[in-house]
């Protein structure tokens, strides 16, 4: 008898969200690898035929059940390309003699007692840890006959993100560790004497430390984002620390929190990994489970349930996991950029005389200038395939939209943000940075890039100050010398910047429709500046011309170089040199703007009208 696939009972019914995960995540779906030591392989058959006195080994329950998750990948709608790997020899052995395959594999359906039934799995949790180290976003279905225990799949998913984990500082220290275990250990055995009748508080305290002791307790501590066990946990925490408060304890909560952590690390080490999966989260409602990574999707669902009912409880851990629309928008994109990218590269290979030209400007063009014509034709195809993918994108959009009608607003930022939906300064902040910035691209001075200048001072600490890039593009290719003032500089190439002025988050988003100012990531910090020197957008901007060493050639991956600067010394006009480094970037658009303000700045007219000065 076959148990039904795993339906989450607390996900509202969403068809179109099952819709959007499934075009999302499962369509996408071409290669499955199977990783099961009882299953049969393609090599042991082989062999088997050319040396008929070798065994295959494979019990006919178990090659029935691999002949039913084979043709569940192929049947009609699917037809995904299958493969099996019996998983003997480890993670090492899968990963060397499969490495191509595990990396190209949409879906593993993975074992997870790879070592036969007695095993405890750590072959499994090895391979589902190098998935998670890869480029490559996999979805891996966990399938179990149940753990060490024979609990079922839930066992097995405490395991597997026990593995997937490793342990963390509680800074609690051995001296307070061992106290609060004496503490705790003093009124568990009070509560055992206790009669469950007369004082069914007291009685209950040995049940709460043992709960607390348990493997999922600890997980539950160590991620702390389980929603469906916090009610639960906090009755607990609530019983114990009035317990031991009446006893005299001067611990708090948090010291009993941080003992949970502490303990589970001490008491369940031999599951734990030697370090964690960065970006871990998990959630698990009854059968529904899921734990995912930033490359990895991973819920285990047990043998029990029929092979055909895979893609079902794959589809409700997805569900499940709540993936936020924009990160359902991004998934989208990925698949259509892998099935639209050879089609528009073809259309664009079709023209040759495109090809001859850009091929004969780059030939003739100067060694500075051929990183700028390949630059070039990479934005143009870019814009291109993002054209090519575009009207199938804005169909799915659509189906977004159609979704989060039905939904309440409000409690859908909450679920997916928390406390940061209320931050709402630097929610819109973040929001206007992606808007006007970018990554740092190209090899010298650019439009709108952002340069952190370090000027040195006769005595104490350099100064620092922060300047964008706005001379217009065609004037900063380097090795472009037009004759006059640039050629007598040489190698120096001139350009204006406009000095940003520090403001705070919320002052910024409060002014953001002035367009003056610009919200960029420094250092992996939000940074809000604004062009005028008073917050004000009527304000001129202070503008400096400045010339680039080099010709505004970076110096090294840090987009450094160094620059001039022009200044008064004991009545004297000077040059000083100064350290600049290219920081963050505008988007074109937003450096244009910037320009066209600079612009009118420097072509306004003084006239000669008069006001009464007494008013």
């Amino acid at each position: 008898m076959t148990a039904s696939p795993p339906v989450s009972r607390d996900v509202s019914p969403r068809p179109q969200l099952d819709a959007l995960i499934r075009a999302a995540y499962v369509e996408p779906i071409r290669s499955v690898l199977i990783v099961d030591d009882e299953f049969p392989t393609v090599d042991a058959f082989v062999g088997h035929i050319l040396d008929t006195s070798s065994s295959t080994n494979v019990k006919p329950i178990n090659a029935e059940l691999a002949q039913r998750l084979i043709r569940f990948c192929r049947d009609g709608r699917r037809s995904w390309l299958v493969d099996v790997h019996n998983g003997i020899g480890g993670p090492q052995s899968v990963l060397q003699e499969r490495a191509g395959t595990l990396h190209q594999s949409d879906l593993v359906i993975l074992d997870y007692h790879l070592d036969g039934d007695l095993g405890d799995g750590q072959s499994a949790i090895g391979v589902l840890r190098r998935l998670a180290e890869n480029k490559h976003f996999n979805l891996v279905i966990v399938y179990t006959k149940g753990g060490a225990t024979k609990a079922g799949a839930g066992s097995v998913f405490f395991e597997v993100l026990s593995g997937l984990a490793g342990p963390v500082s509680t800074e609690l220290g051995e001296d307070k560790y061992l106290m609060i275990a004496a503490e705790l250990a003093e009124i568990s055995l009070e509560g055992e004497g206790a009669d469950s009748n007369a004082d069914p508080a007291a009685a209950g305290l040995k049940a709460d430390i043992e709960e607390l002791s348990t493997l999922q307790s600890y997980l539950h501590e160590r991620f702390g984002h389980n929603r469906g066990a916090r009610g639960k946990y906090a009755e607990i925490y609530k019983r114990l620390h009035a317990a031991l408060r009446a006893a005299g304890s001067k611990f708090v909560p948090a010291d009993i929190v941080h003992w949970v952590i502490e303990n589970g690390q001490r008491t369940h080490a031999t599951f734990l990994g030697a370090s964690s999966v960065a970006g871990m989260k998990y959630g698990i409602d009854g059968p529904i489970n899921w734990i995912k990574t930033a490359s990895l999707f991973v819920t285990v669902i047990d043998k029990d349930v029929d092979p055909a009912a895979l893609e079902d409880g794959l589809i409700s851990a997805l569900k499940s996991s709540r993936p936020a629309p924009y990160q359902l928008l991004m998934a989208r994109m990925r698949v259509e950029l892998e099935d639209g990218g050879a089609v528009a590269a073809s259309e664009i290979l079709e023209d040759k005389h495109m090809q001859a030209g850009w091929l004969r400007e780059f030939f003739e063009a100067e060694t500075d200038s051929k990183v700028a014509i390949v630059s070039n034709a990479i934005d143009r195809h870019w814009e291109s395939l993002g054209d090519r993918i575009r009207p199938n994108l804005d169909r799915y959009a659509a189906s977004l939209v159609e979704d989060a009608s039905t939904v309440d607003k409000e409690a859908e930022l909450d679920y997916y943000f928390g406390a940061v939906n209320k931050e709402k300064s630097d929610i819109y902040a973040r929001l206007n940075l992606y808007q006007n910035s970018k990554s740092v691209v190209g090899g010298h001075l650019m439009t709108g890039h952002i340069l952190r200048v370090t000027s040195p001072r006769p005595s104490g600490d350099p100064v620092i100050s922060y300047w964008v890039c706005l001379s217009p593009a065609c004037d900063l290719v380097p090795g472009q010398k037009a004759g006059g003032w640039k050629e007598s500089l040489g190698d120096h190439m001139p350009f204006v910047a406009v000095l940003l002025h520090s403001m705070t988050a919320a002052d910024a988003v409060k002014k953001a429709t002035e367009n003056a100012n610009v919200f960029l990531s420094i250092d992996g910090e939000l940074s809000c500046f604004c062009t005028s020197p008073d917050m004000k957008s009527t304000t001129a901007p202070q503008w400096e011309q400045f010339f680039a060493d080099n010709g505004g050639r970076f110096e090294s991956a840090k987009s450094t170089f160094n620059l001039s600067r022009i200044s008064s010394i004991d009545g004297k006009i000077v040059s000083t040199q100064h350290l600049a480094q290219v920081v963050g970037q505008l988007r074109y658009e937003y450096a244009l703007n910037l320009m066209q303000r600079l612009g009118a700045t420097m072509s306004r007219v003084g006239l000669d009208f008069y006001t009464d000065k007494k008013k």
